[in-house]
């Protein structure tokens, strides 16, 4: 969360209490033990905020509150003194964590006044200017301001070298940028203006590649050129850069995550031949990226018309790696995928049965019962669908009832739900979907489904106000700020749902 400042807290204690008479000294050292103390409150929150409980939140925020207080920037911002700064520094990472967690609160509007209060008051110290314009651009786009995000995301683009000569790393949020906007000028139309930007940042990257003499930096710096690249339809030069970051030192693991990451591109470039070829090579090393290139190497296979292939790489991660249920589990998952697209459905179902029996609550064998009925959907099987239907609910209720697990019980809920909504059962999904968030907030997935049912029930069932209030609860609870857009225009036009 926070760039670390030399602690030596037991050393500048004992010489604080020993009297040196450095006042300075004195204050860097208070303000270095607050910030550690706080940033143990807050690090479990910043790790996974939705397990956090409010008074975990109150707690955090108590104790960046103090460093705040005891170190006001007014006191510090523009002193000099190389103490004084690091005083300074803490201070405004103190402000910042404070919005973090306003933001993380739901505060948004309080989140966006600090943050553009710490970008201009802190305008002398580049990392907590570029982190706060950083977030105060991705908190106004989430709340659907993008014209003000960039704003933002316009001046760190334009501000800082991607390279930080003075702690020697590079400086993610610049890379970042440049590829947010153009995402935004494309959405617009706007090609002249993206393409603009990118030239200008790859101007930057590649000064920055020929200063740095870092091997691992180098290969950030070039990733993020090739990016540029393909944002602007260059594929050819995207992929050609790419094939710079092979050449840039590193130990077997690293190499072999490059070479993973190649045949990753060259797949989304429609590549598979390419693709296939790097996932072998990235497969021959050992360690943690092996799984990954076999993945890779299957979807290869699918893309160039090679289905038995990919079946046989899949039957081989399951052999391999059967001690991994996550990734038997795709690969069972991926199997039944093939195996419907060739047209042998009963070898499919039979893969998703056996997934649903052996991991019932792993995330794909809850899909599992969804993907059945909608099968059944599209051949216009409607019998086949409703029974499929009924033995999808009931199991996932005999789930239900057995779950102790919170988290667990919300998922299990979730995909009940999406099974009823593809047996066109919509009142009973919206049912299913407003008694779990009467329990406990709306996720990402539920919200999504929320969303589905309902539109589904404005246009399948015509029934406003059951759609309305779905909307209702999505505009003002989802975490999904894209759906809170779509259930506030819905809302606001009623004639249309």
């Amino acid at each position: 969360m926070r760039r670390s400042l030399p602690p030596l807290i037991a050393l500048l204690g004992a010489l604080a209490l020993s009297g040196c008479g450095d006042p300075l000294l004195w204050a860097r050292w208070r303000a270095e033990r607050s910030a550690w103390r706080a940033d143990r409150e807050v690090m479990r929150i910043f790790v996974n905020p939705r397990v956090a409980r409010p008074e975990d939140f109150q707690r955090a925020e108590r104790a960046f509150q103090r460093v705040a207080r005891d170190f006001p920037a007014a006191s510090w911002v523009d002193r000099p003194e190389p103490r004084a700064r690091d005083v300074a520094e803490i201070s405004g990472q103190a402000s910042l964590a404070l919005a973090r967690l306003a933001e993380l609160q739901g505060r948004t509007g309080e989140a966006l006044r600090e943050y553009a209060r710490i970008s201009e008051t802190w305008k002398s110290y580049p990392e907590l200017r570029l982190d706060a314009l950083d977030h105060l651009g991705s908190a106004l786009d989430d709340s659907g301001r993008t014209d003000d995000a960039l704003i933002p995301w316009e001046a760190a683009a334009r501000e800082f070298p991607a390279w930080d000569s003075t702690h020697q790393e590079v400086r993610v949020p610049v890379l970042e940028a440049p590829l947010r906007l153009a995402k935004i000028w494309t959405s617009r139309g706007q090609t002249v203006r993206r393409d603009s930007t990118l030239v200008d940042a790859e101007r930057k990257l590649e000064a920055a590649v020929a200063e740095t003499r870092n091997p691992g930096a180098d290969a950030m710096l070039l990733d993020a050129i090739a990016q540029g690249r393909r944002a602007r339809g260059d594929v050819s030069g995207a992929i050609e850069t790419w094939r710079r970051t092979l050449q840039v030192p590193g130990p077997d693991t690293t190499r072999a995550r490059r070479i993973l990451r190649m045949g990753e591109r060259q797949l989304e470039a429609g590549r598979p031949d390419s693709s296939i070829r790097y996932s072998k090579w990235a497969a021959s090393f050992e360690g943690l990226a092996r799984l990954p290139a076999l993945e890779l190497l299957a979807d290869g296979f699918r893309q160039a018309g090679h289905p038995d292939s990919a079946l046989d790489v899949y039957a081989g991660i399951m052999n391999d790696f059967s001690r991994d249920n996550d990734a038997s589990a795709r690969a069972r998952y991926q199997r039944a995928m093939v195996l419907e697209g060739m047209g042998r459905w009963e070898q499919a179902r039979s893969e998703l049965s056996s997934l649903c029996a052996s991991q019932p609550t792993h995330p794909l064998a809850l899909e599992s019962w969804t993907h059945v009925v909608e099968h059944y959907q599209r051949l216009g099987e409607k019998e086949l669908a409703r029974i499929e239907g009924d033995h999808g609910v009931a199991a996932l209720d005999m789930l239900i009832s057995t779950q102790h697990d919170e988290q667990l019980r919300v998922r299990t809920t979730e995909a009940k739900a999406a099974v009823q909504l593809a047996d066109l059962r919509i009142a009973d999904a919206a049912s299913t979907l407003r008694k779990l968030w009467a329990a406990g907030p709306v996720t990402m997935p539920g919200a999504e489904l929320g969303a589905a049912a309902a539109r589904a029930a404005s246009t399948q069932l015509h029934d406003a106000a059951l759609a309305r209030g779905l909307w209702q609860i999505l505009s003002e609870r989802s975490p999904d700020a894209d759906v809170r857009r779509e259930a506030a225009g819905a809302l606001s036009h009623p004639a249309a749902q």
